[in-house]
């Protein structure tokens, strides 16, 4: 979650505003509805999009499967 998010917004430790902190809780909300038996598996999703297109000098934007929705595409 946060090698994804961390880019755009601050790091842990740091000031989130609250609209950062309202999706926080909308991701967090959405992982329990989508995976009840298991939430966490949000965080691995999130954590495979990082790896295989998320690259801080190298995105690979174009082939994320969430590229439609992301704000950070093309940084």
């Amino acid at each position: 979650f946060n090698r994804l998010f961390g880019r755009k917004f601050p790091p842990r430790g740091s000031s989130w505003n609250k609209e950062v902190q309202s999706h926080i809780l909308d991701i967090l909300a959405f992982s329990k509805l989508a995976f009840p038996d298991f939430p966490a598996k949000l965080d691995q999703i999130l954590w495979t999009v990082g790896r295989e297109y998320c690259h801080e000098k190298h995105a690979n934007c174009l082939e994320c499967p969430l590229n439609e929705i992301c704000e950070s595409k093309f940084f």
